[in-house]
């Protein structure tokens, strides 16, 4: 059973230093680690997929009505939505506002 101890925690030792010579760009694409399971061991994956929400990045409805509230326009509503830019409406300061987004990435505000 000490012996069982003794190589687990020498595997923790080693996947952890292992874990520090990596470069953070490395860790952004999803580094891994898995201590135990059946067996007393260490699995060390580097992830090669593409994480959370890479298939759409397009700016959606969803995303330009946070934007818009983020800019301050409250009682936000989708207008108008095409395949290159979708249009919020509401109220900013008492008077009615209308926000163009566009539907790259970010949700960029066209004026």
């Amino acid at each position: 059973m000490l012996t069982k101890f003794k190589t687990l925690a020498l595997s923790a030792v080693v996947a952890l230093g292992t874990l520090a010579a990596i470069p953070a760009t490395a860790q952004a694409g999803g580094i891994h680690v898995d201590i135990g399971g059946h067996g007393a061991g260490i699995t060390l994956t580097a992830g090669g997929g593409h994480g959370h929400g890479w298939h759409n990045k397009r700016c959606t409805p969803q995303r330009a009505l946070w934007k818009a509230g983020t800019m301050g326009v409250r009682h936000a509503y989708v207008r108008h939505v095409s395949p290159s830019k979708i249009i919020i409406g509401g109220r900013k300061h008492g008077h009615h506002v209308r926000v163009v987004f566009g539907r790259a990435p970010h949700c960029p505000v066209y004026h």
